[in-house]
């Protein structure tokens, strides 16, 4: 990735120690990093170094002495020591000169500005806006044999508030299949499995706007034959004003597809080499039982490569792997793949009567026991529509009719009492 852009390998250290000269990694974000506290409701944080709020070469100097409190340094999974691994690919020569205050100032300096001249001709960079709402991390998949549906939303909160503690976060949501598909008769609702506020200086972006986050997370289970197909929340401020929805513009979110998803829990990776540390993942796909595809593969990709070996990027066959017994109505694909990047992403992809499903993006720095287990919460059925529904369309109809008729009957009254005037 970097290479592609025009920059050396000495570049991309520099650039990794000038971007983690300020900020952390949150437990909430990567808890198999950053392990959470006591209290789930508040993520722990570390900080790249012992100066978050100064762009310095403490970053390196810390790395250098032996000290650094950089938890992609020094986290026990070697796997994850992505800045480790990055700092020493030259042997820490590039990390010795920028140990320097004016070295690390200058090429700081230089690489910022020719990250920012990549943009291309004709393309403005605007202010950072940020979302009030953010969905985000949804995934369909199978945890301790049982298929559950993970989600998360994100609110933006004032710097000088706290979150209100009576705040009711609701998640909603219509069947894919069976009577209710769609939503016909009634919905499906949870509440959070878990709740957190960031640290106001989590961000020294948000900070400097005067925001932090409030994250609602949800895990619900989903029953097999009634599957998902589109969710939405509901934000309550229990204050006597009228919940908010946030549906997707009142599109709501879709779940594109239940035939094949991303198992991580069943996949595992395990660390080789010396002068090049390469990563052997063993990843594992669901089928659902009730198909017959005629192919099931995934599409890897890697453009983060610390010593600019080739782009991982390639289509890799995945067998049925019947040492998993099926579960939640499906049955398990496995593949190998090789990686000597640092971040491997994959697409799962099973093509059935002709048609390829696709389970895209899935990211590989959580695998097996590093998945922390949360447990499904309670399913509530209510009587509600999804967004832009026919009934919803046809009860705004039959509103809009009655509001005619007050009128008109309203015209009516007024006239007959001018003729009796």
């Amino acid at each position: 990735m970097f290479q592609r852009q025009g920059f050396s390998p000495e570049d991309m250290i520099g650039l990794i120690a000038c971007g983690h000269t300020i900020g952390g990694v949150r437990s909430s974000d990567h808890p198999d990093i950053v392990p959470p506290g006591t209290d789930p409701e508040v993520p722990n944080f570390e900080l790249f170094d012992s100066t978050p709020r100064q762009f310095d070469s403490a970053v390196v100097t810390e790395y250098l002495e032996g000290r650094s409190v950089n938890a992609l340094v020094t986290t026990p999974n070697v796997t994850l020591q992505a800045d480790r691994r990055i700092f020493e690919s030259d042997g820490n020569a590039t990390m010795r000169a920028l140990a320097d205050p004016q070295v690390f100032n200058s090429t700081c300096g230089s690489l910022l500005e020719r990250m920012l001249d990549l943009v291309p001709t004709g393309v403005s960079l605007e202010e950072v806006n940020l979302l009030t709402v953010k969905a985000s991390d949804a995934l369909l998949t199978i945890e301790r044999g049982q298929l559950i549906f993970k989600v998360a939303l994100r609110l933006l909160q004032p710097i000088g508030t706290s979150v209100n503690s009576k705040r009711v976060v609701t998640l909603l949501w219509c069947d894919r299949y069976g009577s209710a598909k769609g939503c016909e008769g009634h919905a499906k609702s949870s509440l959070p499995a878990s709740k957190a506020a960031d640290q106001p200086d989590v961000s020294p972006v948000t900070m400097r706007m005067g925001y932090y986050f409030a994250h609602y997370r949800f895990v619900v289970p989903i029953n097999p034959d009634e599957s998902i197909s589109q969710f939405w929340f509901t934000v309550d401020e229990a204050d006597g004003t009228k919940p908010t929805t946030y549906d997707n513009n009142g599109n709501a979110y879709p779940v594109d597809q239940d035939n094949v998803l991303y198992v991580a829990e069943k996949g595992s990776v395990a660390l080789s080499g010396t002068t090049s540390t390469s990563r052997a993942f063993h990843l594992v796909s669901a089928v659902k039982s009730s198909v017959s595809p005629s192919q099931v593969y995934m599409s890897v990709f890697d453009s983060a490569m610390p010593k600019y070996e080739a782009p991982l990027n390639q289509d890799v066959t995945m067998t049925l792997n019947t040492s998993i017994p099926a579960a939640a109505g499906y049955v398990f694909y496995s593949g190998q793949v090789e990686d000597f990047g640092a971040q491997l992403t994959v697409d799962m992809h099973a093509t059935v009567d002709g048609t390829t499903y696709t389970a895209d993006y899935m990211q590989t720095y959580s695998l097996d026991t590093t998945i922390p287990y949360t447990p499904p919460t309670t399913v509530t059925q209510v009587d509600v529509s999804p967004p832009g529904s026919q009934k919803d369309s046809a009860a705004l109809s039959l509103s809009r009719n009655f509001i005619l008729m007050d009128i008109g009957l309203g015209l009516l009254a007024l006239y007959l009492g001018l003729l009796v005037l």
